[in-house]
């Protein structure tokens, strides 16, 4: 169930990762929430900071992020594909 303390910070195809504000040990991680399998993952990141800092590097060193996606920046802009090696 989708809970009011769940702030969406990105959403793709029906996934969002959400900032889990609920009072604990996990307060303000980072999780994925799915329209099949609700927050059934343990948290991606200890914190917004932490998901920024891994956006950041991964743009700063073409790496990937997310353990699945790399940046391409052309003239069209930003876009992130799936790595396939």
């Amino acid at each position: 169930m989708f809970l009011r303390e769940f702030v969406p910070v990105a959403e793709r195809d029906g996934t969002m990762l959400v900032c889990d504000t609920r009072s604990g040990p996990m307060h303000g991680c980072i999780t994925e929430f799915g329209k099949d399998t609700a927050d059934a993952y343990p948290p991606k990141w200890a914190s917004l900071s932490a998901m920024v800092t891994d956006l950041g590097d991964s743009l700063e060193h073409d790496a990937i992020f997310d353990n699945a996606y790399l940046p391409e920046l052309d003239d069209s802009g930003l876009s992130w594909h799936v790595d396939r090696r």
